[in-house]
């Protein structure tokens, strides 16, 4: 269902400060009940919250996420939000797939980073950040947000897999990256993106015999290696028998 705003609370709170510079203040305050005085109070609260939240998450300098971040966390709302609380991020993590379904990724980011400014330790709303920039090619980003989300979250294989992907289409050597694969597969077995990660990354150290161990496992998953690649595993793993 739809996330219920609260605006006129936000009204209310733009009459009061108008009032206030004009002198009647006093009047304003005697005129409203105090629930409503709290609600203003706990809604500018949460708004500094996201804002202190924004200055939290270090970017990398080249980020090309600034000006979405800062739009997201100093607006205090997104399209389909209303007003921000913690218990409706899943909401925008759902839209954030939705349209990233249909190709419209800056509208995916803008609902992840929203999930984020609702719920600072909801690891899926990083994890779709970083889903988009490394989609995008933007790998210092997705690196960033991808390492976020495994802050919350150390149970997500995916988010292990995909962070040693971006870590290897950066360098092809990383060294940190075959131990994020081996979590990756201790925590899904059957991650066959992560053994398909794997394959390029021991193909490229020309270990042949773990590419070709590899590269047979996740056949038995599903996934498809390339002909040739197989050709080539083939060869060296047979001059080694």
């Amino acid at each position: 269902g739809e996330i219920p705003a609260v605006n006129s609370y936000t009204k209310f709170y733009a009459r009061f400060v108008s009032e206030l510079l004009t002198g009647s203040a006093v009047h304003t305050f005697l005129e409203v009940s105090m629930w409503k005085v709290l609600l203003v109070f706990f809604l500018v609260v949460n708004l500094a919250q996201q804002s202190a939240r924004a200055e939290e998450i270090l970017l990398p300098p080249n980020s090309h996420l600034k000006k979405i971040v800062s739009k997201t966390f100093s607006n205090g709302r997104t399209p389909d939000s209303g007003y921000w609380t913690r218990r409706h991020a899943h909401y925008l993590v759902d839209a954030g797939w939705r349209f990233y379904s249909k190709g419209k990724y800056n509208k995916a980011l803008e609902r992840f980073l929203g999930a984020i400014a609702m719920d600072d330790t909801d690891a899926s709303g990083y994890f779709g950040v970083a889903f988009v920039c490394s989609i995008q090619n933007h790998l210092d980003d997705a690196i960033c947000f991808y390492r976020l989300s495994l802050k919350y979250d150390q149970k997500h294989s995916p988010t292990f897999a995909n962070l040693a992907k971006a870590l290897l289409l950066k360098n092809p050597a990383d060294e940190e990256a075959p131990a994020l694969l081996n979590r990756a597969l201790v925590l899904d077995p059957a991650n066959g993106d992560a053994l398909h990660t794997y394959v390029g990354y021991l193909v490229a150290k020309k270990d042949w015999s773990a590419a070709m161990n590899k590269a047979e496992l996740a056949q038995k998953c599903g996934v498809r290696i390339h002909p040739e690649l197989l050709r080539i595993l083939n060869e060296h793993t047979q001059d080694t028998k």
